[in-house]
């Protein structure tokens, strides 16, 4: 379950020691999580309180189904058989429920430091992955529709923030 930390907090991973501070969000075992919740260590922000977001964001839509977020019932969202670049900050989806709204206005403003954001769990995921609009990033977009995800990303020397999808934490 995705959670926002309320306080520092110091996790022991197989990689070593993880130091999380208030605001940053992590993937947090469903029985954690719950413990956390009820002793205010994280907490789940409100939908009806959704941060807002860039005026030129928006969301490429692989998949098929009907993509629409809590709280964003303006977020463009278009349809694409390949991956695309729509506006300066934009999600390429290419699985419908990859992402909980709450993380939307957190990972589009990561954009303002990384180029690219996408999940990593012992390797990086084309589920949803997002992308500020640059030459290079452009670049990878159409390296992405012609060769694939995981040799563009491998291929394009951006500057890439891996989002934690982390199993178990504890």
């Amino acid at each position: 379950m995705w959670l926002r930390l309320n306080t520092k907090k110091s996790i022991e991973t197989e990689n070593g020691r993880i130091t999380y501070f208030p605001g940053d969000w992590l993937d947090a075992e469903f029985g954690i999580g719950r413990q956390w919740l009820m002793v205010g260590i994280a907490s789940v922000p409100c939908l009806s309180n959704a941060m807002p977001l860039d005026k030129d964001c928006g969301i490429v839509a692989l998949c098929n189904k009907a993509v629409r977020f809590a709280g964003y019932p303006d977020l463009q969202v278009k349809a694409s058989k390949k991956p695309a670049m729509s506006h300066a900050k934009t999600l390429v989806l290419s699985k419908s429920d990859a992402i909980a709204p709450e993380m939307l206005s957190f990972c589009f403003d990561l954009l303002d430091r990384w180029d690219v954001i996408a999940p990593f769990n012992d390797g990086y995921s084309d589920e949803c992955v997002f992308v500020k609009k640059s030459e290079a990033a452009s670049t990878f977009i159409k390296q992405w529709a012609k060769f694939g995800f995981s040799e563009a990303l491998a291929e394009s020397g951006l500057n890439i923030f891996g989002l934690p999808v982390m199993a178990g934490v504890q």
